[in-house]
């Protein structure tokens, strides 16, 4: 396949995606939205109407729309910043064993994100659970976290660099397609004297220097969407 051939694949694609969409087909409505929110397909990318159809599906009981809805929220695109929205989805997309939402809603727990409290606990089940299904992220989450938690007692209160499980922005990166993206500071490592960040709306994990993340209070302290 040639990039024209993938191009034109992408594009029959969408139109097959459209015309599913149309009938009620959450699955093809799913598929729809991450083509608008990429821009793939020969469509434009458009967050709102990903966002849309991302409702569509989600209404309709699928745990991809749910998921796919709840990254939204999380991360502002195509709908206002709610987290305690975002929570709702990814939990709904949780209960029905979609290990992608098992792996968000592991990540606000191990984190305390609103409007959850902190508790490393509840997240090793939930990434254990994604794990089982062979989603490498949350694997990589687990033995992470695994490691964190044995070298805090097994205490529910881990003792870590305050700044760890921070919200963040990052600045100053070489790609400026990092710069301005938010996320949550994972790790500190002694030895480059970086901290990990994971990036709110993918499992993108990237390495950042101190001096080149801010913290973002003003977007994240406030109790949002109440």
């Amino acid at each position: 396949h040639g990039s024209g051939d993938l191009e034109s694949d992408a594009h029959a694609a969408a139109v097959h995606y459209e015309q599913a969409a149309v009938q009620g087909h959450p699955e093809a409505q799913v598929q729809l939205g991450s083509f608008y929110a990429s821009g793939l397909g020969g469509l434009p990318q458009d967050h709102f109407r990903a966002a849309e159809l991302f409702t569509s599906a989600a209404n309709l009981g699928s745990a991809a729309g749910q998921c796919r809805l709840g990254i939204c929220y999380e991360t502002g695109k195509g709908v206002e910043l709610d987290t305690i929205e975002a929570e709702r989805l990814f939990r709904a997309s949780a209960n029905q064993n979609y290990p992608a939402a098992q792996c968000l809603l592991g990540n606000m727990y191990e984190f305390g994100i609103d409007p959850l409290e902190r508790d490393p606990f509840e997240a090793l089940g939930l990434y254990e659970g994604a794990s089982k299904s062979g989603f490498k992220p949350a694997r990589e989450h687990l033995t992470r976290l695994r490691a964190n938690v044995a070298a805090a007692d097994t205490s529910k209160s881990l003792v870590l660099d305050p700044i760890v499980g921070s919200k963040v922005e990052v600045f100053g990166q070489e790609n400026p397609n990092l710069n301005g993206r938010r996320g949550t500071v994972m790790s500190f490592d002694d030895v480059s004297g970086q901290y990990k960040i994971r990036l709110l709306g993918d499992y993108q994990i990237i390495t950042v220097e101190p001096e080149n993340i801010k913290m973002s209070p003003s977007l994240w302290n406030m109790n949002i969407g109440k």
